[in-house]
């Protein structure tokens, strides 16, 4: 966030933290795309595209948390370890 801050200054994005069914990559030698399953990404949000009642703060930085079923990140914490988001009791 402080880099699109600082690349796109006056922008209102706000991080986003979304479980996907499915996460993929492909590096530039890549001829396929590598799937690593379901879990958490991180994106963003411009401010006027999700309303203020779930937007959090983290660390100083808004943050929006969102899973199909929100019960699963209820009273966890959402770390990176190894380049990958986990969720922990």
């Amino acid at each position: 966030m402080r880099q699109l801050q600082r690349d796109l200054p006056g922008d209102r994005s706000i991080a986003s933290v979304e479980w996907v069914t499915d996460d993929a990559s492909k590096g530039p030698d890549d001829t396929d795309w590598v799937h690593h399953g379901a879990g958490l990404v991180i994106g963003s949000y411009g401010r006027t595209e999700v309303p203020p009642d779930i937007i959090d703060r983290v660390g100083g930085i808004d943050v929006v948390f969102s899973a199909p079923d929100p019960s699963i990140l209820a009273g966890k914490t959402v770390d990176v370890q190894k380049g990958r988001f986990v969720i922990r009791d």
